[in-house]
């Protein structure tokens, strides 16, 4: 039978398969020359199959002839490892196209989300951009999609009490949009600290009212004197009557000082 001569590419990856060493005599190149054999030879019926060959260097496979081997031990090994490499190629597979199936999902769930949006908002014939979608997305994979419709929710609401005309309700649907971001983050901050929503509530009076203020150092106020057991309705007064971020920041410091002070008399009591 005539002997088809092999490609380059299925010599190589006969070589590959065997790290580059000869199945017969455990030789690697560069220290001898390889070359591919057949296990069944070409004149018994052999093909150029991949399973049929095998890495061999130039010595053994010259003293083979076409003579089958008689221990096939080395051969079987090849065969396992090649089908063990089938099956990581199908498994890769099977892991690209079930991340191909995570973003489908990540796209059903920004339109289902964009849906949401506008019929919250009451707004029909509009799209959400490719850089709202992209915002959408990051909300979605921060806070989970439940969260997210919760914000959405919270953002729809607003624009629907904003009091600017009806006229410039698609400017209101915008600017509440790129905040459903922030809504989530103070929504789950409130569920693993309770009250801190109607916190950051006083320090937006406080930024709204102070020409000169510290926003970490306010919010870190807050939170120290809330935690103490300062009332919240005090401070939220005190935010909306003092006249100055100064004036304001001096009587919150009294307050926790004085609670300070009492907390102490009470445990030395």
């Amino acid at each position: 039978m005539s002997r088809d001569p092999l490609k380059k590419s299925v010599r190589f990856e006969v070589f590959k398969r065997d790290s580059f060493t000869c199945q017969y005599c455990g030789h690697k190149a560069p220290d001898v020359v390889l070359e591919v054999d057949h296990i069944t030879p070409v004149a018994a019926g052999g093909g150029n199959e991949i399973l049929n060959l095998v890495t061999a260097c130039k010595s053994c496979n010259s003293g083979k002839r076409d003579r089958l081997l008689s221990d096939t031990a080395a051969i079987d090994k090849r065969r396992q490892q090649l089908e063990d490499l089938e099956d990581r190629r199908t498994q890769l597979q099977m892991l690209h196209e079930w991340h191909l199936s995570l973003i489908d999902l990540d796209d059903q769930a920004v339109s289902m989300a964009e849906s949401l949006w506008y019929e919250s908002v009451g707004v029909e014939g509009y799209n959400w951009t490719d850089s709202a979608r992209d915002e959408m997305r990051k909300v979605i994979k921060k806070y989970g999609f439940s969260e997210s419709c919760d914000a959405i929710r919270d953002a729809a609401d607003s624009v629907l009490r904003s009091p600017r005309s009806s006229d410039a309700r698609v400017e209101v649907v915008s600017e509440w949009f790129w905040k459903i971001g922030s809504i989530a983050a103070v929504r789950r901050w409130d569920s693993e600290e309770p009250g801190v929503k109607r916190l950051l509530y006083i320090r937006g009076i406080c930024r709204n009212r102070f020409r000169l203020i510290n926003h970490h150092e306010c919010i870190d106020t807050l939170r120290h004197a809330f935690s103490l057991g300062v009332g919240i309705e005090w401070m939220e007064s005190t935010a909306k009557t003092c006249r100055s971020w100064t004036e304001w920041r001096s009587l919150m410091e009294d307050a926790i000082r004085t609670q300070e002070s009492s907390g102490s008399e009470e445990s030395n009591g």
